[in-house]
């Protein structure tokens, strides 16, 4: 299965908008990172931007995903891994994958660093994959 995006990122950009949990709309910091996955057909069901030691939420960026995706998940994570990627905006931004009995969770593998810096590897990991997509059409 080669890795082709099934649409472009403007429109994955909107379909993100329009997703909602209760009122609130996605954080702005993950949004990218949501239609960029999205646009290659990865079915995303809850993200957040992370959040600040003193608030409530998680500390970090991530993105939920379906089991079912767990190869294509692999695919582009492994891509935004590799250490060799050309204009790449950070030095060694890994993603993890943790699976679960219910989802899979995606993350930055380094979570001792500052939120920022883990926001900005969000944005990368998304600039990336939209490159990815441009490659492929």
């Amino acid at each position: 299965m080669k890795l082709r995006p099934i649409c472009d990122f403007a429109q994955a950009r909107r379909e993100v908008e329009s997703l909602r949990d209760g009122d609130l709309p996605v954080d702005e910091r993950i949004k990218n990172l949501v239609a960029a996955l999205r646009m290659f057909g990865v079915q995303t069901f809850q993200s957040c931007e992370g959040h600040p030691p003193r608030k409530r939420g998680s500390r970090r960026p991530f993105v939920q995903t379906e089991l079912a995706g767990l190869d294509l998940v692999a695919r582009l994570v492994t891509h935004q891994n590799r250490l060799d990627r050309p204009g790449s905006i950070l030095h060694n931004n890994q993603w993890v994958i943790h699976p679960t009995v219910h989802c899979l969770t995606i993350e930055p593998r380094e979570l001792g660093r500052p939120l920022k810096v883990l926001q900005d590897g969000a944005e990368d990991f998304a600039l990336t994959l939209r490159k990815l997509a441009k490659e492929k059409l």
